[in-house]
Formats: C-alpha cells, structure tokens, sequence
C-alpha cells in the first residue's frame, strides 16, 4: 500500500460526503419563468403599480444569470388616457454557492414606451438599471421560488426611477 494513501482516501471520502450534503446546481436552474408585481417609483414619490412576466436563463456554474422582464402600467395621467410599457434585460450575479437564500446583483438595458396620450413629448425612452434582490430556493422552494428586488433606473430623458419588484419564479429546467 502506498504511504499516505489512507489520508487521500479520507480526502476523497469527505469531498464525496460534502459533494452529497452541498446539492451542485441543478438542470432545474438552468431557465425559469414567472410573474411579478411591480411598484415603479418617480423622484417625486408618485407609486404606479405594474404587473409582467419575468424570465431567468442561468449559467449555475459561474453565477450568472440572464434577466429579461416586462411591465405593464397604468399610471394616472391626469385626465389622460395612457399606458407604460416597460422592458428590462439584466446580467445578474451571484455567488454559485448552494444556500436556501441567494442574493444577487446586476445590470442592464431598460426601455419605455408610453401608448395613448403621453405626458411627456417623447413616447419611449431607453435607460440603464443598476439592481440587487434575493431569491429563496432550496428543498422548501425547489420548484416555485418567491423573490424580492431592488432597481434604479436611470433614463436619457425621463425621470430617474425606482422600481421595487416582487414575485414568484418557476423552474422549467
């Protein structure tokens, strides 16, 4: 037998151990769909209510993550009749480590457009968003994952913006 073999067979037994008690990440967070409530808030502190879907197309071994969302509004526009559009397409980050919680960070592309009568001369606008939010996940929420999340939009010529979003993700696979 060679010297120090038992030590490399205890290592490898407890990688093994450890690889069963840290699950790797699945096939089943590789793409995930769901929806999302979103309240969507202006400098002056107006609160419009939205609601849309939300994907995530992950890459689980290095943390990254792919987000694209869409909003509907119906903002009151005083005697105007109006709705706002919007669409977010995010790089996200997070640590790829297994964990019941996963907070994330990213950035990305946000586009407007407004239909009906506008309150601004513009009817759409592009934008940047900077954001953070959480995920739950783990054996409790394996399937179905709540989230909450943070954005700060800002745009070429619309009022800055924060967007607080909340909601619920499916894994497909």
């Amino acid at each position: 037998m060679w010297k120090g073999s038992g030590r490399i067979g205890a290592v490898l037994a407890s990688l093994s151990l450890g690889s069963v008690a840290m699950a790797a990440p699945s096939a089943a967070q590789i793409l995930a769909i769901g929806g999302q409530v979103s309240a969507n808030t202006d400098v002056q502190e107006n609160v419009t209510w939205g609601v849309g879907p939300r994907v995530h197309v992950g890459f689980p071994l290095i943390g990254f993550t792919v987000q694209g969302t869409y909003d509907f509004y119906a903002p009151d526009c005083g005697t105007l009749k109006c709705d706002l559009k919007e669409m977010g397409v995010n790089l996200l980050w997070s640590l790829p480590v297994p964990s019941p919680v996963k907070p994330y960070f990213g950035a990305g592309l946000a586009f407007q457009k407004w239909e009906g009568e506008t309150p601004a001369g513009d009817d759409s606008d592009t934008g940047v968003n900077f954001l953070a939010g959480i995920v739950l996940q783990g054996p409790t929420f394996h399937r179905f994952q709540p989230f909450g999340e943070i954005r700060y939009q800002i745009w070429k010529d619309y009022v800055n913006q924060k967007v607080f979003a909340g909601g619920i993700l499916m894994n497909i696979f």
